[in-house]
């Protein structure tokens, strides 16, 4: 006779499977692991410490749909390209070259069905030929480029991929070059699939943080506190709903005050945010909205530099600001009935900037009403992300 033990479920099962019981109304972006962090057009998909971070997927619910472009590997040869008026486009082993007999911008594109405000990877392989200038674009005309995802100069090859949201219900990639007769450029693997879900994006790159690893071998995004951001592409509840935000972050020595996460709707009352400030030495967190702000830590608690879980749990009018697993201020101001309109980890968006100055190990959203119990449990695992014992 044999006999099966059943271990206990670690605090990341339980806690994957609380977020799993709310479906689609469930987020979670664990920058620890670095899985699911591109860089997006600064180069290609893998991502290394001190890389910036330009996407975030939704580890609950991001997916990516099917092919979109047809005969993107040119198999068919250009059958479905359109070509500009002085490029002459050839196809051998499945790789395009587009060649100008002209001068200028011109290249090869086709359209395909996109959905409005939906958000989409592109992928592009290149080999720079000759001495010239090549574009891959995507605009919701053919043969131009909006949306600038490859501008190369030198002579090479790679990779690259971006990501877009669309603007119109038919989209078109355009494989471009600048060049006088003669000069050409290769393309291949040209690939468009949906991103569903809630990914985190940055598209600016500028304003990326980047990916950093601690002492113990972690991975953290890490924003500078002066324009560094990561937006939520959607949030799918209204103020009026019940929701817990939890984060690990690591506080840096703030130069101002900042906001961890705010989500932003369009009433009365226009924000609630997870909000750290600075006084005579130390950080406080604070658990804001439009109508009231309130302290959440004392001048004898110095919590910069040293990895915290905060969470920002509603339930009915009740906020409840939680600092490592301990309620440290509550707030029942009614947030009315404004839908969310955008929301962002690192910063507050739209209303004003106020940028947080630290690192995010990880970092969840869920619509719907949590219990206590499943509240610590979500803050207990996330502390697991930076090595915090709660």
């Amino acid at each position: 006779m044999s006999i099966l033990l059943r271990g206990k479920k670690s605090l990341s099962q339980l806690a994957r499977a609380i977020l799993k019981s709310f479906g689609s109304n469930a987020s979670s972006y664990p920058f620890s692991t670095r899985q699911g962090a591109y860089q997006t057009s600064a180069g290609p998909a893998a991502i290394a410490v001190n890389d910036p971070i330009g996407l975030e997927l939704d580890a609950m619910g991001t997916t990516v749909g099917p092919e979109l472009v047809t005969n993107g590997d040119f198999s068919a040869g250009t059958t479905g390209w359109t070509d500009g008026t002085t490029a002459t486009p050839t196809v051998a082993d499945g790789v395009l070259t587009i060649t100008n007999t002209g001068s200028g911008v011109t290249g090869c594109g086709r359209g395909f069905a996109t959905v409005v405000g939906q958000t989409y990877v592109v992928n592009v392989d290149w080999t720079q030929v000759s001495a010239t200038t090549a574009y891959t674009g995507i605009d919701s005309t053919n043969l131009a480029w909006g949306t600038l995802l490859l501008d190369l100069t030198t002579l090479g090859q790679g990779k690259r991929q971006a990501i877009f949201k669309a603007t119109s219900t038919t989209t078109y990639v355009s494989l471009l070059q600048n060049a006088t007769a003669g000069q050409s450029t290769k393309f291949d693997n040209i690939s468009v699939r949906e991103i569903t879900g809630i990914p985190a994006v940055q598209p600016t790159a500028i304003n990326r943080p980047t990916l950093q690893q601690d002492g113990n071998g972690r991975f953290y995004a890490s924003f500078n506190g002066t324009n560094q951001s990561m937006a939520l592409s959607s949030v799918p509840f209204q103020m009026a709903d019940d929701f817990c935000i939890t984060t690990c972050i690591n506080p840096g020595v703030q130069a101002g005050n900042g906001a961890i996460f705010a989500v932003v709707g369009a009433g009365a009352v226009a924000r609630i945010e997870l909000y750290v400030a600075v006084t005579t030495g130390f950080a406080a967190f604070y658990l804001h909205d439009d109508a009231t702000g309130i302290s959440a830590a004392s001048g004898a608690t110095d919590i910069r530099n040293s990895p915290c879980v905060v969470t920002l749990w509603k339930v009915g009018n009740a906020k409840y600001l939680r600092v490592n697993s301990v309620q440290v201020a509550t707030d029942s101001t009614v947030l009315g009935t404004a839908t969310f309109t955008d929301a962002a980890w690192g910063c507050l968006p739209v209303v004003f900037a106020d940028y947080f100055n630290g690192g995010n190990y990880e970092g969840d959203a869920i619509k719907g009403t949590l219990t206590l119990a499943q509240v610590i449990t979500l803050e207990k695992a996330a502390a697991q992300k930076a090595g915090l014992v709660l």
